[in-house]
């Protein structure tokens, strides 16, 4: 069978997306065959790895490129059937096809990389707060490093573990912990300094 993937133009604009519990992503085993496994991952998958790619590099063209080059090995190998984590693996497997297809050398992170978007209840929450408050916190979170906005982003926007976190920064579980401690304690240390 011949692997044949369209896009529709809402997939990469940030259209809606469906949002799954990855922490309770089924596993291949409920699946009668590969094909119908990975169209779920696929659909449950592509837009969280869309966002992530664009917060990396921010090149449409180049993350629309990886995205579609990353199912399509995984269609051809096959390998999702061996992988226990799948949402960290094809986070990872994507940064490492950004960074090869930016080549050596080249600046991995976008300036202002790792944005996130605010939920309805927290607009709902931060329109009750001044305006002074949000300042202080867009200020704060601009003082964090690239790799403890992405640490924040992976935990907090995309829902990992710290292990998960951990494997997807290609570190170890207990780093990952103490660069998610040391940039909340940056963030509520900032705070403090602007009151």
């Amino acid at each position: 069978m011949d692997l044949k993937i369209t896009y529709q133009t809402n997939q990469f604009e940030g259209g809606s997306s469906r949002r799954t519990d990855w922490d309770n992503l089924i596993s291949y085993g409920d699946f009668q065959n590969y094909e119908s496994f990975y169209a779920e991952v696929y659909q449950q998958m592509f837009h969280s790895l869309y966002s992530y790619g664009m917060q990396i590099c921010g090149n449409k063209d180049l993350v629309k490129d990886c995205v579609q080059d990353l199912f399509s090995e995984l269609w051809k190998n096959q390998r999702l059937t061996r992988i226990r984590s799948v949402k960290p693996y094809l986070l990872k497997c994507l940064k490492r096809k950004i960074q090869r297809a930016l080549g050596k050398g080249r600046q991995l992170y976008v300036e202002g990389g790792f944005e996130f978007e605010i939920s309805h209840e927290v607009k709902i929450i931060r329109n009750q707060q001044n305006d002074r408050q949000q300042h202080k916190l867009s200020r704060a979170l601009k003082s964090l490093t690239n790799r403890q906005r992405e640490a924040i982003y992976l935990k907090f926007y995309d829902n990992l573990s710290y292990e998960e976190v951990a494997e997807v920064l290609n570190t170890k579980t207990k780093a990952s912990y103490k660069l998610i401690y040391r940039a909340l304690s940056s963030l509520k240390l900032a705070m403090k300094k602007s009151q």
